[in-house]
């Protein structure tokens, strides 16, 4: 896992494109304001695949239990961004040649 900017992070979502698995209409829509794209709420049982980058968005702080955070409460609390890479198992003899997740983001710069 690694930290992203927000144009990173804006950069991965127009390139790569994104399947939503937020659960949460607040959050649905700062991302959306963020990232400048449409993110909508998708309550899903999600499984990252070999090979699959994820867009981590992470609260810097926890939530009261219970509690639906609104757009103005995340700004508030504040929050941060991560790409997470699940590695191929990629045979040895092609090793040389498998993206890592460094080469990805340096990429996106």
């Amino acid at each position: 896992m690694r930290p992203a900017t927000l144009e990173q992070a804006k950069k991965a979502v127009a390139k790569f494109g994104f399947q939503s698995a937020i659960g949460h209409d607040a959050t649905a829509e700062i991302l959306s304001k963020l990232l400048e794209q449409e993110v909508s709420v998708n309550r899903i049982q999600w499984e990252q695949q070999p090979g699959e980058i994820a867009l981590v968005f992470k609260l810097n702080a926890r939530a009261p239990e219970g509690k639906i955070l609104s757009v103005a409460e995340v700004e508030a609390i504040g929050f941060s961004f991560f790409f997470l890479y699940r590695e191929k198992e990629v045979p040895r003899e092609l090793r040389h040649i498998h993206a890592t997740l460094d080469e990805i983001i340096t990429d996106l710069e």
